[in-house]
């Protein structure tokens, strides 16, 4: 997640399967697969693609166990913005009300500081990453990027209530069967279903 305009979500996304063993992407649903052998773990990452866009971030923080956010600090010396913008506190106002997954801000851009000024940056981050999700927020400078990835695939879901009495689908593809007379049609989802036990007639909401 982009938490303002400056922010450059795909550079963090690069940098993030960089060093993975393999990585798999289903461009119909723009899930990336990535299996990281030094730590024996296997992320699937998802972008939100528009900041303006608030359901699709809330979408894909019901269904993601880890958030990232980008935050870009190239500018935060002569830049009279702030870190986070006003359109990333709307972000952040409507993830917390769905119910926020633990979540990991990452800041690019700190190579581009004065090493004298980078550790006053840090933490204006580090204020403003607890100010947005509390104090247990965890931080990743993308310049480490080893320390980064470690913290991304070592990180223990954070139970929320509503996973606990439904069930959810990512879906890895999807077809549609010919329309018939009446205008109907099947849809087919593949993917992982996670949560409670999904009964055959039940009812399900798709995203997007």
């Amino acid at each position: 997640m982009n938490m303002a305009n400056r922010t450059q979500p795909y550079e963090c996304f690069d940098e993030l399967v960089k060093s993975a063993t393999w990585k798999k992407t289903h461009d119909q649903v723009g899930l990336t697969y990535a299996y990281y052998e030094q730590h024996k773990s296997r992320c699937a990452f998802m972008i939100g693609q528009n900041i303006d866009d608030v359901q699709e971030a809330v979408d894909i923080a019901r269904v993601a166990d880890l958030l990232i956010c980008v935050i870009n600090v190239s500018a935060a010396l002569t830049d009279a913005v702030t870190l986070i913008d006003e359109r990333g506190d709307r972000l952040v106002s409507a993830l917390k009300a769905a119910g926020c997954p633990e979540t990991l801000v990452v800041f690019q851009g700190i190579d581009n500081i004065p090493p004298k000024h980078a550790a006053g940056v840090k933490t204006a981050v580090q204020n403003e990453a607890e100010k947005a999700f509390g104090t247990s927020v965890k931080m990743g400078d993308l310049s480490k990027l080893p320390l980064v990835v470690r913290q991304m695939c070592n990180t223990s879901p954070k139970s929320i209530t509503w996973r606990q009495t439904r069930s959810y689908l990512v879906a890895d593809s999807w077809e549609t069967a010919d329309v018939q007379p009446d205008g109907t049609t099947s849809l087919k989802l593949r993917g992982y279903l996670r949560g409670r036990s999904l009964a055959l007639n039940s009812l399900m909401h798709l995203c997007g």
